[in-house]
């Protein structure tokens, strides 16, 4: 289906929960959703906010995920050495890291990703979504991005999360599946393929590289793929006809401690900016005249 109004969500982990908050305020505006695109962090926004019957029942579904025996070990763990980057504990997990990088394909095992996005998801398929949705992700074996839309959600969810290094790839079918967000954080591209009337996006990936002190070898490599990712990310922005930048920049992708904040952080950016939205979609005419 062509035409409507199409919503960019983008990757950022931990910062795509601002998407809700942003949700939360296109929804009470009566701003017609017609399909949102999403990969990464902004994917399991998606895929709660479609499934969930509103912004805010999916924001309660997303708090309560961070308790369940499912879901709260992985993030949590990570979240400590993220706190804790120049301590004996995360160098001790760094070596860990390396060590399993060597001899298996991820840090942590696909298995433990799935896990908790079963939590999320469960059995559903993209059709039993009340919003169209589309989940961007990688392909290994082929090399190429691609798009899903129907079928299961749990392995496509998995796979648009499973971050390259730290989770295993996810074996969809003859696929196999890792994030997007590194290569195409925006995914503005991809919503351009329903040919919309309009493209809202709503971008919490990071404008700038930032570098530590003392890098290493392989640092310096995911720096340099970074810096691909921010030219990719820059041209899709010109793609879309508006944007919301939710102020979470300083929160870490791995940081899940109060996602009120983030909740918040969403809401008020696009409030700041929801008259200049009406005014692009009346002149689009997708908007009546007088809203409520």
């Amino acid at each position: 289906m062509s035409g409507g109004v199409v919503l960019v969500l983008s990757g950022g982990g931990a910062r795509a929960l601002a998407h809700l908050g942003v949700l939360e305020v296109l929804e009470e505006a009566k701003i017609p959703i017609t399909r949102i695109v999403a990969v990464s962090g902004g994917a399991v926004v998606g895929v709660l906010y479609s499934h969930c019957a509103s912004a805010r029942d999916a924001q309660r579904k997303f708090t309560d995920a961070l308790t369940a025996p499912e879901v709260s070990p992985t993030w949590r763990k990570m979240a400590r050495v993220q706190r804790d980057r120049h301590g004996l504990r995360a160098r001790l997990m760094r070596i860990f890291g390396y060590w399993r990088l060597v001899r298996k394909p991820g840090i942590i095992e696909a298995r433990v990703l799935m896990r908790a996005m079963q939590w999320l998801v469960g059995s559903h398929q993209f059709e039993d979504l009340r919003v169209p949705l589309s989940i961007v992700s990688t392909d290994l074996v082929t090399g190429r991005e691609v798009v899903f839309g129907n079928g299961p959600l749990l392995p496509v969810l998995s796979g648009s999360c499973a971050l390259p290094g730290i989770f295993e790839p996810i074996v969809a079918g003859e696929r196999l599946l890792v994030d997007s967000g590194d290569i195409n954080p925006l995914p503005v591209n991809v919503a351009r393929r329903y040919r919309p009337d309009f493209i809202i996006a709503s971008d919490v990936s990071r404008g700038k590289i930032e570098l530590p002190a003392h890098m290493n070898g392989i640092e310096v490599q995911a720096r340099a793929k970074d810096a691909g990712a921010l030219v990719l990310r820059d041209a899709h922005q010109r793609l879309a006809d508006f944007i919301i930048r939710p102020r979470v920049l300083r929160r870490e992708w791995s940081d899940f401690e109060n996602p009120e904040e983030a909740y918040r952080a969403g809401r008020a950016a696009a409030g700041r900016r929801l008259e200049r939205l009406f005014a692009g979609l009346k002149w689009k005419e997708l908007m009546p005249c007088k809203t409520d």
